[in-house]
Order: structure tokens, then C-alpha cells, then sequence
């Protein structure tokens, strides 16, 4: 039996409830902890992540047998 659009809209809205409650613990949380002691990437090292070592992808590839 399928349950009314009542019962629907209020576990919609309990449901909708728990995860805000939920983000506001993790936001808290996240403000009570100390910052992170690894330091940023710097730019050399984003750009290895992003588009891989200088010179890659500039001469192609041989083809694969």
C-alpha cells in the first residue's frame, strides 16, 4: 500500500531536517578544529595535478599494435 501524500510530505520534511542538522554539526565541527598543517600546494605541484609534468601530451604518442 503506498503511503499518502501526507505521510509523504512530512518524512520529506523530516528527512529534509535531519540532513540540515547534520550540515550544521559538520560546519561546526569543522570551525572547533584547528587548521590543517599541510600547507597549500604550490603552483608547480597544482599544475602537475591539473595538466600533468611540463612537455606532456606535446609530441604524440606512437600508435599501439
Amino acid at each position: 500500500m503506498r503511503p499518502s501524500g501526507q505521510d509523504e510530505l512530512e518524512y520529506l520534511k523530516s528527512l529534509a531536517k535531519r540532513l540540515q542538522d547534520r550540515i550544521n554539526d559538520l560546519e561546526e565541527k569543522a570551525k572547533s578544529q584547528p587548521p590543517s598543517t599541510t600547507p597549500a600546494p604550490t603552483t608547480p605541484e597544482l599544475r602537475m595535478i591539473l595538466m600533468g609534468p611540463p612537455g606532456a601530451g606535446k609530441y604524440p604518442h606512437p600508435p599501439c599494435r
